[in-house]
């Protein structure tokens, strides 16, 4: 997830860039800028290489020019696509006919593996598709159109027409639905376990119950209140102070909203431990209060059309946070301490993560004052790890990773995990030795990146 969200951060950074890098002043782009240029450019990226190459043909004047060096390599290239399938058919009989030939040939093309050639031509085509983007990319990056006016930003889509009573009565009876449900969650989410427990649910039940519908509704009405804010006029200022009176209020029931939402993830996260997604969303609250938070501000100081640039902010933000956490060290890091306290934390579901993991693994293995169960259950993990680093294929150099290369460095580096957790490959599976028992490395095996 974190090198997904990374890849379409990169892609979608460098895109940008492209798609403005003459004209456009992105950060005054509002939601409509942003699907403008978005589809210019892909419109451009697939058309302007072939109007490049047409025009290389032509001079200003539409007078032909002197043949170029594509014209004068054309006569060549077609002879060389039509003698290949007549060579290839020629070889193949010669081949079958002489067995000395058919050595030298099969000795010439020893550097091809021929049951690869389909993968070799799904490669090239690839290859040559991309190319074709990124020649249509820089074309488009580069070529100022003046049709792109800077006074064109931020011009809306269309004229509102919704009334502004209208919009205000909608945000009214949300803001009053939200009053209510805000009310309950004081008195029994923030106010004990004794006021849940009188009610019929555990504190477990009552913390998973409804925190993904949370979430949406804090989405939803955000949604809500752009969509108002774009389609509602106003004639009046202090019409408009009503609605952004209202909005505010909408902003501060979303977040206490969003705060009883956290604190379910939290009593989730204390009784069963830290799972991957359940720490993507617990940062991703945090990012979502801060674009609460802004909108709010965009809103009492008149600068709404920001917000395109606000969620850009907030994606960026939330992406480099991934990064930077290293969300699988910090699982480690939180299981860990929790394990200390909770036995029914799910440790073994350390042995899913990356090698990303395996630093902080080792940090706390080396820990004198960490208990003696979670103690030898790291140092099987790790020998675990360790054993399948050690007879698993070489990989290619795409493959390695920062954190691949410091894992491997950190685990060949401590012989004593083997020494002390010796693992044994059987039929079914490695097995790892802690004191006296065999355990089997169940999952470790596909934790390795």
């Amino acid at each position: 997830m974190t090198r997904f969200i990374a890849a379409v951060l990169s892609l979608g950074s460098l895109s940008l860039a492209a798609a403005s890098f003459l004209w456009g002043d992105w950060l005054q782009y509002a939601f409509r800028d942003y699907v403008i240029v978005f589809a210019k450019m892909i419109a451009g990226v697939l058309s302007k290489p072939f109007i490049a190459l047409s025009n290389a043909q032509t001079n200003e004047e539409g007078t032909r020019k002197e043949p170029g060096l594509m014209k004068k390599l054309s006569p060549l290239l077609v002879g060389l696509l039509i003698a290949i399938p007549v060579l290839l058919i020629m070889t193949l009989l010669l081949v079958s006919a002489d067995l000395v030939f058919s050595n030298q040939v099969e000795h010439l093309l020893s550097f091809i593996d021929i049951e690869r050639l389909p993968e070799y031509i799904f490669r090239l085509v690839i290859i040559l598709v991309l190319a074709f983007v990124f020649i249509g990319t820089f074309l488009h990056a580069l070529e100022k159109n003046d049709l792109e006016k800077a006074q064109q930003i931020g011009k809306p889509v269309f004229s509102p027409f919704l009334g502004w009573v209208e919009g205000s009565v909608v945000l009214v009876l949300v803001n009053l639905l939200f009053v209510s449900f805000v009310t309950i969650q004081v008195r029994y989410l923030f106010g004990g376990q004794a006021n849940i427990t009188e009610t019929g649910y555990t504190y477990s039940e009552y913390a998973r119950k409804g925190f993904n519908e949370l979430v949406i509704v804090t989405v939803f009405s955000l949604m809500i209140y752009l969509a108002l804010a774009v389609i509602s006029k106003f004639s009046k200022r202090w019409q408009k102070r009503v609605f952004s009176g209202l909005s505010l209020m909408l902003f501060g029931l979303v977040l206490v909203i969003l705060a009883s939402a956290f604190q379910r993830l939290s009593l989730y996260e204390e009784a069963y431990g830290f799972t991957r997604l359940r720490t993507y969303t617990h940062f991703f609250i945090f990012w979502m209060a801060a674009l609460l938070v802004g909108s709010a501000l965009l809103e009492v100081f008149n600068a709404r059309r920001r917000f395109a640039l606000l969620l850009v902010i907030f994606a960026i933000g939330y992406s480099i946070t991934l990064a930077i956490v290293n969300v699988d060290s910090y699982i480690v890091q939180q299981n860990i301490g929790q394990a200390q306290k909770n036995p029914s934390i799910d440790f073994e579901y350390l042995s899913t993560l990356s090698n990303g993991a395996v630093p902080t693994m080792v940090t706390r293995y080396e820990d004198p004052t960490l208990e003696k169960s979670i103690h030898d259950g790291l140092g099987a993990e790790l020998a675990c790890r360790t054993y399948i680093l050690q007879h698993e294929a070489k990989q290619p150099w795409q493959s390695s990773t920062l954190q691949g290369l410091q894992a491997a460095h950190l685990l060949h580096g401590n012989p004593s995990f083997l020494v002390n957790y010796p693992v044994m490959e059987k039929n079914d599976g490695l097995y790892v030795k802690i004191q006296k028992n065999w355990n089997l490395c169940s999952k470790y095996g596909e934790s390795m990146d």
